[in-house]
């Protein structure tokens, strides 16, 4: 196969849309909100995905209804991280190159490339990649910031769990406090 990092790529966006218009992912959800603080670990890890931030964000909304909003925040924050890592790695280890060679002889003149590699790309990509893992926006986008800047996967996990963690607090203590 050519290109099986944007194949498999593929298929794992199909499959969490699939869940996402069937309703499973909604009986996901309320199943892993029964698992209490566990609960909390999977659906952050759901956090950190384009297809099922949304579901999650309800979902750790939901569990900080009636669990403690700071251990929803520190065990999905993990989670979350987790999730943040494993994008990593998939954009780091292949993606980027086949999308390179594939946006290459899509687009002729490189200017893309210059675009992204130029200096001021090179500083803003972190603050960015900060900014909307921190936010409900899918963690993937950020992650992939971090990638192109060659940021280290260690300090990733760190930010990612520091961050995640904060936007999750947050999404909780609001579940906790308007139930």
């Amino acid at each position: 196969m050519r290109y099986p990092n944007i194949f498999f790529t593929g298929i794992g966006i199909l499959c969490a849309l699939a869940l996402g218009f069937s309703g499973g992912m909604s009986i996901l959800v309320h199943w892993l909100g029964l698992w209490g603080y566990f609960g909390a670990f999977i659906l952050g890890f759901f956090y950190s995905s384009s297809f099922t931030t949304a579901i999650a964000t309800v979902g750790l909304w939901q569990l900080g209804e009636f669990l403690n909003p700071w251990l929803v925040a520190l065990l999905g924050g993990v989670g979350a991280a987790l999730g943040d890592v494993v994008w990593y790695r998939i954009f780091k280890e292949g993606l980027f190159s086949e999308l390179k060679e594939v946006m290459g002889s899509v687009f002729k003149h490189k200017v893309w490339l210059q675009i992204i590699e130029s200096r001021i790309a090179y500083m803003s990509l972190p603050v960015l990649g900060a900014l909307i893992i921190a936010s409900p926006l899918p963690d993937e986008i950020g992650v992939a910031f971090f990638a192109l800047r060659g940021f280290g996967e260690k300090k990733l996990a760190v930010l990612g769990f520091i961050l995640n963690s904060v936007g999750i607090l947050l999404i909780s203590i609001g579940g906790h406090f308007f139930k």
